[in-house]
């Protein structure tokens, strides 16, 4: 979509009137066609996904220049797929104990900052964020002030990838004896992928400003990902859903229901 912009910008187009998108056309080669026996697999999607994204017709070089049927193709991701059509409000998270600290464990563009303004933060937990504090010192830091301090409810919002920097996070708790939940994120990597690209995209979904993450964002914390070991004589286990809403294109708005959990852990 930066490029569609950049072209916008480049022709003075901006009113909406001064493009018909239902009489424009793009044709590409990267459409995402299945193998043959006459030709190999496209390399991508990426010339469909542009034109669906915009909104406008898309056709492949043989489809609009030789008059050829279309050919199957295969989206690897199709945020369509995700769209819930449910309008029922998500289940609101509720406090464990007195005092808790939350942990989230999940990739980048997962739905943790969402989490925390929609559910978390109305009930008064404290923030601690790596992505504005930088390094994860810090994080455990100013995360022991807040506990030495009092604060009953601290939330961490850090990818949590592995084990070993869980149990970092559930001996802090134990030594000031606060008990600690994790809500783990299930959201797969090509959503999470779209989410981030759709929030730095987007002023009104971004407050935070944040930019676009490289591909090795979504990479590294697969690569790093320990499942969590889960406490099951304490209470509070449960399957949830957590609606997010985000825009497809200038026009058209996807609503993604991604699975999470939360529940006490162990490591």
């Amino acid at each position: 979509m930066g490029m569609w912009k950049e072209l916008l910008e480049d022709f003075d187009i901006h009113a909406p009137g001064d493009l018909n998108l239902q009489e424009s056309i793009f044709v590409g080669d990267a459409a995402g066609r299945d193998a043959s026996t006459e030709r190999p697999k496209d390399f991508s999607c990426s010339d469909r996904n542009f034109a669906e994204n915009i909104g406008i017709k898309f056709y492949t070089p043989e489809e609009y220049f030789l008059r050829e049927a279309p050919k199957p193709f295969t989206r690897t991701f199709e945020p369509a797929d995700y769209s819930s059509g449910n309008t029922t409000a998500p289940p609101k998270y509720k406090k464990g104990s007195p005092t808790d600290v939350v942990i989230l464990c999940g990739s980048p563009g997962a739905g943790k900052s969402t989490f925390y303004w929609k559910q978390l933060e109305p009930l008064g937990y404290a923030r601690v964020n790596q992505d504005i504090l930088k390094t994860r010192d810090k994080c455990f830091k100013v995360a022991g002030q807040f506990l030495e301090e009092g604060s009953l409810w601290l939330w961490v919002n850090n990818t949590n990838a592995d084990r070993d920097v869980r149990s970092k996070w559930i001996a802090l708790a134990a030594k000031h004896s606060v008990p600690i939940r994790c809500v783990h994120f299930l959201a797969g990597v090509q959503v999470c992928e779209h989410n981030d690209a759709v929030r730095a995209l987007n002023e009104i979904m971004n407050p935070e400003k944040r930019k676009i993450l490289p591909k090795l964002a979504f990479t590294s914390f697969t690569s790093r990902y320990q499942t969590t070991r889960i406490d099951r004589r304490v209470p509070g286990y449960y399957r949830s859903a957590i609606q997010v809403r985000g825009k497809r294109s200038p026009t058209r708005n996807m609503d993604s229901t991604l699975d999470l959990r939360y529940h006490s852990i162990t490591q």
